[in-house]
């Protein structure tokens, strides 16, 4: 997983690396705790079809929002080894905004191929000018120091920035999508409930998505939402970003679109995610398992 190259020029190589072939299709593997970053994924399988790509549902280190930072650095360094030994990808994106507020740089001092981080969008609402941004996200996107840095390092006299954590909402959400049963839904209207409130109450005029999770309830925010709030992901970032990256363009002409390739890293509920999978026209791979002894002390 160590390579001397440096990231910077692995990045800079990519569009002559992969315009050698006619036939050549860039390998990106996504990786989050759970379903998280299906969106993302996805919207990037609906844009382009140039693209093998690779889903790793991190089911063993479900939720990232509420672990330690050791513990992600230690499991995260043992998955990408596991990663670039199975998929062998030429980028990787952590579609996980905790993942790549803890472990970004960590990571990419380690891999020999590109990764691409997910971050709130709370630039994107600063440089709107939007005055009152309100960020729901796990505790752990809340309270990193890369989510204060980032505050700091953008936000005019004349904003506020509200960080709230709704990590009980992952939780909820993963359950509700793999299983489609109105008793979560349940839970999850409620916590939304509460949420159209505290935006009201706090005269809010930017709301930003600060887990990937919540993309998936992204309809039923907006919907709910008053008309002033502007709801921010970073999914179309996240594809733009790998489009400029491997300077696509034309590629995608006259190429058939490959499906998705599903892993999880344990066989937990296996059943839950093969139906899951069958319903999004992806396909299940064999687990990508993580041994003890493969973890970072």
């Amino acid at each position: 997983m160590v390579n001397n190259n440096s990231v910077e020029s692995k990045m800079q190589n990519a569009t002559t690396l992969f315009h050698k072939s006619q036939n050549a299709r860039p390998r990106i593997a996504f990786v989050d705790s759970g379903i998280g970053g299906i969106p993302y994924i996805d919207a990037l399988h609906r844009k382009h079809q140039y693209f093998d790509l690779h889903y790793v549902c991190d089911t063993k280190g479900f939720p990232y929002g509420k672990r330690s930072g050791d513990y992600l650095r230690a499991h995260s360094s043992a998955l990408l080894a596991r990663i670039m030994q199975v998929i062998d990808p030429d980028c990787i994106v952590l579609a996980c905004n905790t993942l790549s507020l803890t472990c970004l740089s960590y990571l990419r001092a380690q891999c020999s191929v590109p990764i691409v981080g997910v971050v709130p969008a709370i630039k994107r609402a600063i440089d709107d000018e939007k005055q009152r941004i309100y960020v729901m996200s796990t505790i752990n996107t809340a309270q990193s120091d890369e989510t204060k840095k980032l505050i700091r390092r953008h936000k005019r006299d004349n904003q506020r920035v509200f960080m709230r954590a709704y990590s009980e909402l992952v939780e909820y959400i993963e359950r509700y999508v793999l299983n489609q049963e109105d008793a979560y839904w349940a839970y999850i209207a409620s916590i939304l409930s509460h949420l159209i409130n505290d935006l009201e109450t706090l005269k809010t005029d930017a709301l930003i998505l600060g887990c990937t999770h919540f993309v998936h309830c992204k309809h039923h925010i907006v919907r709910d939402c008053p008309r002033n709030i502007r709801v921010y992901d970073s999914v179309d970032g996240v594809v733009r970003r790998i489009n400029d990256m491997f300077s696509i363009r034309a590629h995608d002409k006259g190429m058939h679109k490959k499906s998705i390739l599903f892993y999880c890293t344990d066989d937990s509920n296996e059943a839950l995610y093969r139906e899951f999978v069958k319903r999004h026209a992806m396909e299940y791979s064999t687990p990508l398992v993580i041994k003890e002894s493969d973890l970072v002390n």
